[in-house]
């Protein structure tokens, strides 16, 4: 089996354009809304292990797991991340541009690198955090065992099979 995970985020900025005291104008929205969601997963499962019910359910009851876990690390990650994404966006407050138009384009150019990031390390932290906690060795020596040990069979073939190639 095999799982693709899709994970995005959402952006949506109120500008509010304020002239600086130095000439120029900074972009300084009051609000700024940025959401971390996962899209979708795709779960690709060999034939032979689709076509018997059994092993088929007790791969998707697994997968399930991963995918309730990392469903409500989303927000945890945020709120432990809120401070710092916080912190970005006072800075790309204060930045400084010859006009309105650059000044737009300077905070979203900033707000894109620091989403972009927060993203990135969501991916890094959570995804393999979720992926150590489901996928530990107990716990796929367990999933081996389902369907009267079938799992672990069909998995012997395909690495056989795999190696032949």
């Amino acid at each position: 089996m095999a799982v693709v995970d899709t994970i995005d985020t959402e952006v949506a900025v109120v500008h509010r354009l304020v002239a600086s005291p130095e000439n120029g104008y900074c972009d300084a929205p009051k609000t700024v809304f940025v959401g971390l969601v996962v899209l979708s997963r795709e779960v690709f499962v060999v034939p032979e292990a689709a076509g018997e019910p059994c092993v088929r359910a007790a791969l998707l009851a697994h997968e399930g797991e991963h995918d309730r876990i990392l469903g409500k690390a989303v927000p945890t990650f945020i709120q432990q991340h809120r401070a710092e994404l916080a912190q970005k966006l006072a800075e790309l407050k204060r930045t400084r541009a010859p006009d309105q138009a650059a000044a737009v384009q300077a905070f979203e150019a900033g707000l894109k690198v620091s989403v972009a990031r927060m993203l990135s390390r969501f991916k890094e932290e959570q995804v393999a955090r979720v992926r150590q906690t489901i996928d530990s060795a107990g716990r796929l020596a367990e999933l081996r065992r389902a369907c009267n040990g079938r799992l672990g069979k069909l998995e012997k073939s395909a690495l056989q099979y795999g190696q032949q190639l």
